[in-house]
């Protein structure tokens, strides 16, 4: 019992530390991406685009708080961009009105990216599950297989044998 308990602590520590792995490499991202689309031109620029891809891993490999989050830094540093440039320059209402519309482009892709990724990790674990089912009942022919008094000899498409019993041998 004290080796199970050892043995999930373990495995919850791995779990928290490439959690903050995959939140640093996010955080990087984030500023790098930032970096490039101001010193581009902003919205202008086109690279608003680049901040699905952080979007993304986050939204495959973090919790959904966490997602959002991720999304909200994004958000946040395009307002602030775009307010700081209608600000300094003659910027007009309509770039703010854009960037606005780019924050809940991205909320919501955001919000869908979960949505399927949660989807596949549902997927890969009724996937997990049914394999164990296999096994067991691959598991449970063999043994059926076994004792049985009559010879069987199970033969694939080619006649390989494939299994046998001791009264077959």
């Amino acid at each position: 019992r004290a080796l199970a308990e050892q043995r999930l602590d373990e495995v919850d520590g791995e779990r928290r530390r490439a959690i903050a792995h995959i939140a640093a490499q996010i955080a990087f991202d984030l500023v790098l991406i930032s970096a490039l689309m101001i010193t581009s031109g902003g919205l202008r620029s086109g690279l608003v685009v680049l901040y699905l891809l952080p979007l993304a891993g986050a939204s495959l490999l973090l919790p959904t708080a966490a997602v959002f989050f991720v999304c909200s830094l994004a958000v946040i540093a395009i307002l602030l961009d775009t307010l700081a440039r209608s600000l300094s320059a003659a910027g007009t209402e309509a770039s703010l009105f854009q960037a606005g519309l780019y924050g809940a482009m991205m909320f919501a892709i955001t919000a869908l990216l979960r949505l399927l990724a949660q989807r596949l990790a549902v997927q890969a674990q009724l996937a997990r599950q049914r394999g164990r089912n296999l096994h067991n009942q691959l598991a449970i022919n063999r043994l059926v297989i076994a004792q049985l008094e009559q010879g069987v000899v199970v033969v694939d498409a080619e006649t390989r044998v494939r299994a046998n019993n001791r009264a077959a041998r």
